[in-house]
């Protein structure tokens, strides 16, 4: 009788165990930072998809424009005044864009740092309009006093890219 509720008990936690883990897979933040602070990602300020212009989900797969969003912002170099070129201007002797990419990291998860979905009424400095991108405004006070924007176009999420306005 003892050994029979002992299984029990253990098939009780491993369904209890797999709940957990499908739980805490699928309500985790809808951003997700892909390297070495990753399990520091709880602290980015969240970012909503829900368009209070036209009240829609952004049309495919979340998880392509999370990708698209982060590979941009980490990555993107075009714009001097992107947020991965002010952390290398920043730094003093040589250093990779790797080692970029952490710092940066780094400066996203502290409190004054605002990410946003782009405000219906807003134009962005560079005219871009909102039916055919996706548009964040980023601010990261302790790095720089740059207002960023994020600019993905909805017809194709690799073609995204990043500049800063001071």
């Amino acid at each position: 009788m003892y050994l029979l509720q002992s299984n029990c008990f253990i098939k009780f936690l491993k369904i209890l165990i797999t709940y957990l883990v499908f739980t805490v897979a699928v309500w985790r933040p809808i951003f997700v930072l892909p390297t070495a602070i990753a399990e520091e990602s709880s602290q980015i300020p969240e970012i909503a998809f829900y368009d209070q212009c036209d009240g829609k989900l952004p049309l495919g797969s979340l998880s392509q424009l999370r990708s698209a969003f982060w590979k941009v912002l980490l990555n993107d170099t075009r714009d001097p005044e992107s947020p991965i070129n002010i952390v290398s201007s920043t730094t003093i002797g040589k250093t990779t864009l790797v080692q970029h990419q952490a710092m940066l990291q780094k400066y996203l998860v502290l409190k004054q740092t605002k990410i946003q979905y782009l405000k219906c009424d807003f134009k962005p400095p560079y005219g871009e309009l909102r039916k055919s991108n996706y548009i964040f405004s980023l601010q990261v006070p302790s790095l720089s006093d740059h207002q960023f924007f994020i600019v993905i176009p909805k017809n194709d999420l690799q073609k995204g890219y990043v500049y800063g306005i001071n």
